[in-house]
Formats: C-alpha cells, sequence, structure tokens
C-alpha cells in the first residue's frame, strides 16, 4: 500500500443544489389521514418529495409524537442524531424510520464542533427499533463511524443496510466459468460455497454482516434475515480480527476514492472540446441529486403551469374595486339622462304600496352572506339605481317620491334589501289600491264559502 495513503474520513463533494427540506405545508398535505393536524400526528409518509435534508420543521412541530417516519426515495445525504438543524434531534418517540433509497454516506451524531457525541443518541432515538438504511453509500470507510452510533441506539432491534457498498453482494452462477466472468467484470473475488462446485462472486466486504452481528448485541433481524445464536457467537468470536480487516479495507477505500477524485478532476480538465461517444451515469450520490433536480424542476413547471390555468380566486378587495368602477359608470350614465330598466344581476324583487300607506315599499332578495360593502343605493323620485357587486338593478318607480326622505334597510335574517320611499302625492294609486284590496278581499270570501 503506498505510504501516502491518507486515513482521513472523505467528505461528500459539496453541491450547489438548493435545500429541499420537510415543510410545514408538506406536512399538512401529508397527513390528510388525521385530518391535517400536525400536533398529534404518529405516522407520515414523505417519499418521493425529491427532498435534500430532513430540516428541522417535522421535528419542532410534531416530533414528540411522531411514532412512524418514511422518508425513502428522497436525495437526503445527512442522517445526525445531534444536529440542530435534523429533526432527528427531536423525535423521542420515534419507533420506525425508513430512509432507503437515499444519499447517506455515514450515521453521525456530531454537534456544532464537528466531534462525535455518541452519548447524546439515547436522548434522540431511544424507543427507535427498526432502522432502514436500503440502498444507500455507506462504505467500509464510515462503517466504524455508523456503527458506533447505532450502537448507542438500545432499542433497535431491526437493521436494514443490503445494497449499500460496506455489504458483500453475493451472485451465485451454475459453472465456475461463468462466475468467475462476472467477478472479474465486477472486481470481486470468487470464493467457494463450502461444500458444492457452484461459485460465488462477492463484491464489498464479506465480513460486515457477522461484524454488525457482534457489535450490536441487541440486533435480531439484519437485512431480514433473523440472526440466530449461534451466528452471534461464531460473530463475537471473528470480532478482534474483523475490527483488524475493517481497518484495513477502510485505509484502503479512503485512498481510492481520493485516487479516484484527482483522476475525474484531471479527465474533466481534458475535455475541453465537449466531443465523447457516449455518456455513462454512475450510480453515485451526485449523479442521483443531479437526476433529482431535473425532476424536481419538472414538477416545479407542471405545478406553475396547473397554477396558471387555474380560474383566478378573487378576494374582497377586487370586489370592492370592481364596484367602485361599476358604480361609477352606472352615475355617470344617470347623470347623462340614459335612463333604462336593467336587472344585470337577475335579482328577485316586489313593489308593496299597500302595507304601509303613502310609501312605495322596495323588497330586493339579496344573499344573506352579501357584504353590504358591495351594495350602493341611488334614489330618484322616479326611479331607483341599486347597483349590486358590479350589477345594476334600476327600475322606474310606481310613484314620484321624496327621495331625500327615504331610506335603505337591509335584513340581518334574510339579507333582504327593502327600500321604504314617501309618495309626493300620498293619494296617488290609491283607487287602483283600494280596488285590487277590495277584489282580493272578495275572493278570500268566496273560497272560505265553498
Amino acid at each position: 500500500m503506498p505510504d501516502d495513503m491518507t486515513t482521513q474520513q472523505e467528505t461528500p463533494s459539496s453541491s450547489t443544489t438548493t435545500t429541499r427540506h420537510v415543510t410545514l405545508d408538506l406536512i399538512r398535505k401529508r397527513s390528510e389521514h388525521n385530518e391535517s393536524l400536525v400536533s398529534n400526528l404518529e405516522e407520515i409518509a414523505l417519499h418521493q418529495e425529491e427532498l435534500t435534508s430532513i430540516g428541522p420543521v417535522i421535528g419542532q412541530t410534531c416530533g414528540k409524537t411522531l411514532r412512524i417516519l418514511l422518508l425513502q426515495s428522497n436525495v437526503i445525504s445527512s442522517m445526525n442524531f445531534n444536529d440542530a438543524n435534523d429533526s432527528l434531534k427531536y423525535m423521542k418517540r420515534l419507533e420506525y424510520l425508513n430512509l432507503a433509497l437515499n444519499n447517506i454516506r455515514v450515521v453521525q451524531c456530531t454537534g456544532s464542533g464537528g466531534n462525535n457525541d455518541q452519548t447524546m443518541v439515547m436522548d434522540c432515538c431511544e424507543f427507535l427499533e427498526k432502522l432502514d438504511l436500503t440502498l444507500n453509500f455507506i462504505d467500509v470507510d464510515t462503517l466504524k463511524e455508523s456503527v458506533d452510533v447505532l450502537y448507542q441506539l438500545r432499542s433497535l432491534k431491526e437493521l436494514y443496510l443490503l445494497g449499500n457498498p460496506c455489504m458483500g453482494v453475493v451472485t451465485e452462477k451454475n459453472d465456475d466459468d461463468s462466475s468467475q466472468i462476472v467477478a472479474n467484470k465486477i472486481g470481486a473475488k470468487k470464493v467457494n460455497s463450502g461444500g458444492g462446485g457452484d461459485g460465488k462472486a462477492v463484491k464489498g466486504w464479506s465480513g460486515c454482516r457477522p461484524y454488525i452481528i457482534a457489535r450490536l448485541p441487541n440486533l435480531q433481524i439484519l437485512d431480514g434475515k433473523q440472526i440466530t445464536r449461534s451466528e452471534r457467537i461464531l460473530a463475537n468470536q471473528k470480532l478482534s480480527a474483523l475490527i483488524q480487516e475493517l481497518d484495513v479495507l477502510a485505509a484502503k477505500c479512503r485512498y481510492e476514492k481520493q485516487k479516484k477524485e484527482e483522476t475525474k478532476k484531471n479527465e474533466n480538465n481534458k475535455c475541453t472540446n465537449g466531443e465523447e461517444d457516449e455518456e455513462y451515469t454512475e450510480h453515485t450520490p451526485e449523479s442521483r441529486i443531479k437526476l433529482s433536480d431535473e425532476t424536481y424542476q419538472q414538477k416545479m413547471e407542471k405545478e406553475q403551469i396547473e397554477r396558471a390555468n387555474q380560474p383566478r380566486i378573487r378576494g374582497e378587495k377586487e370586489f370592492e374595486q370592481e364596484q367602485r368602477v361599476a358604480t361609477d359608470k352606472a352615475r355617470e350614465r344617470e347623470e347623462r339622462g340614459d335612463i333604462r330598466q336593467c336587472n344585470e344581476g337577475k335579482w328577485v324583487f316586489q313593489f308593496n304600496e299597500e302595507q304601509k300607506p303613502g310609501y312605495v315599499l322596495l323588497d330586493i332578495s339579496i344573499q344573506k352572506h352579501l357584504s353590504s360593502s358591495l351594495i350602493d343605493v341611488d334614489i330618484h323620485p322616479t326611479y331607483v339605481s341599486v347597483v349590486i357587486k358590479s350589477k345594476i338593478l334600476r327600475l322606474i318607480l310606481p310613484a314620484e317620491v321624496k327621495a331625500e326622505e327615504s331610506t335603505a334597510k337591509r335584513s340581518t335574517t334574510t339579507g333582504h334589501l327593502l327600500l321604504c320611499m314617501p309618495k309626493v302625492d300620498p293619494e296617488e294609486n290609491m283607487i287602483g289600491i283600494r280596488a285590487s284590496s277590495k277584489n282580493r278581499a272578495r275572493l278570500k270570501k268566496e273560497e272560505e264559502d265553498k
């Protein structure tokens, strides 16, 4: 191994991606099963939301009651039990956390100083029983630090690390030649199955499972497979050798990553003409973030188009502005002498001269919840003009009235508008009114006699 091999842990490369964390609107949107109540939420699924971090919002709003949190299929790159900007610090009652298909490279418990404070893990998620980290990026160089943090989770019984670079990926083949070909292609080694002639190609560290079993004594299930008593005894016997092997593999892994990063930079500097035959997308956190950014951008564009196609929701201020414009136009037209009866709003109205002799009563049916600020009344001696929600109701009166003595009242029960207008001549139309009143009385008496 080269002498200049570094033992410093590789940190994830910085990205210019905008941080997308869990927001209060997203929590309410995904908590319809709890009537969108956040304070007592116990379970929530936030998968496929293109999140880059958990953020502090979910922990501050429902962290004390949340028991199940599903965050799979995002691009979350941090899992820190002691970060003020991460909600895991506030989730005291969390029992199941699903972070499968994310970009997590290491499980941490670092404070503001950057040093691991593993004793704080018990205070953060002391009831966590199941943790799913399937298909993340935990490699052998960060395995020891991650297991040190998971060791503090005394309630952890079920752990999933399948698909991480640190776990051994076994490929079974029917013949030795095909197995060796596959092993050479993936850069793996060929091991014997023990009693048969079939070969197995293993990529990753084959001692990862026994190492985790020996380090986590309370663990009962690893990658969906029950941990037997004999398996734990064998793992404990090999622990010292596994630790030494892990230290060597971790140092080698860090060196290879550093060398790969330098090679990649040199290749990027050489590719100035931009001519390449084909571009292959590697399965790396950076490539997943890039794809996630493109998907997020497409979602945002789709939502903008949908919002643009939706009808514009007008508020009270918009209605009042339209009311003022319509009122000014109506009054300007009336000043010019252009008086025409109209009922633009199809309002139901009724004149009454019998209920109160000497007065003309006009009852207009208006919906109860319509604001009175959207009603404008203008009474003239021969006609009345009412603008209701930008719609004009203009009527010729059956008799000349005293406009200055007229009143307008609105019922708080029904919302009807009542205009009470005294006549200039109280006896106007009274002959016809008395005749129609007598006629109605006669018809009513005839119906009673029958």
